[in-house]
């Protein structure tokens, strides 16, 4: 019995609002989507297709704050429609910008580390053809250019830092031309062989180290490997090829190449 004198009276309550035309709250939709659209597109920012759903989840919530300012009270959900606006923000905005500054130079590091890994190989592959050109000719090349004989691809005289183009001619070009192009142009500096001495030791060519800020060279020797020096080590690398050349400077040995002295 009081259960139902209870009931009566909630319904006679709500009956009364109507007819006082009060109208009963409720919640928007557009905010409770730009919550979720904020919410996901912040988390999945992080990947390409979060961003354009964090700015989505904004324009929602700029329009669900438009409609509950002009319901009267009608709409609720200015709590969904903060977190959502927020959210979305964070998402289209922040979390690229961090991105931004911590992503992008990682990838730069990771290629330039990869070139660094290709001027190696092509200081291998320039070894291997120095003994080529030894066996073939009973004596060393006297320039960098004669490598061109042993069926060095003119790719592999550039160093990728450099971006130089090769010329798609050069597998029709005679043998001087091919010689007198690599000699100016090739990233490689040549030292002149002489016999004698630790041939794991006696440098035959290495990098210009001009071509990547002085911080990074690979040297060949005579012996056909090759090494890769960094930071201070490539000063140092230098000093011992001065030594070696009768305290000629590496850049002697560079314009005594590319002018063919």
């Amino acid at each position: 019995m009081v259960e139902t004198e209870g009931a009566a009276v909630v319904a006679d309550a709500a009956e009364a609002q109507g007819e006082a035309g009060v109208a009963i709250s409720k919640g928007s939709k557009l905010a409770l989507w730009a919550m979720l659209l904020g919410v996901g597109g912040m988390f999945l920012s992080f990947v390409v297709v979060g961003i354009p759903i964090a700015f989505l989840a904004v324009v929602l919530g700029l329009m669900a704050r438009g409609a509950i300012q002009k319901s009267g009270g009608k709409l609720i959900g200015k709590g969904m429609m903060t977190v959502g606006i927020l959210a979305g923000l964070i998402g289209c905005v922040i979390v690229p910008v961090v991105l931004v500054f911590t992503v992008v130079p990682a990838f730069e590091a990771m290629r330039v580390k990869a070139q660094d890994m290709v001027v190696m190989d092509q200081g291998r592959e320039l070894g291997l053809a120095v003994h080529v050109y030894h066996e073939d000719k009973g004596a060393w090349p006297g320039t960098i250019g004669d490598l061109a004989e042993s069926g060095v691809n003119e790719a592999t005289f550039y160093m990728p830092q450099s971006g130089r183009s090769i010329r798609a001619d050069f597998a029709q070009m005679t043998f001087e031309d091919k010689r007198e192009l690599i000699r100016v142009q090739s990233d490689f500096v040549f030292v002149p062989i002489v016999e004698g001495g630790n041939a794991s030791e006696r440098v035959v060519m290495f990098s210009n180290p001009l071509v990547r800020d002085s911080q990074f060279m690979v040297v060949v020797f005579l012996d056909g490997h090759a090494e890769m020096f960094e930071g201070d080590w490539v000063k140092e690398m230098l000093g011992e090829i001065e030594k070696q050349n009768d305290g000629k400077a590496w850049m002697t040995l560079l314009h005594q190449q590319r002018s063919n002295q």
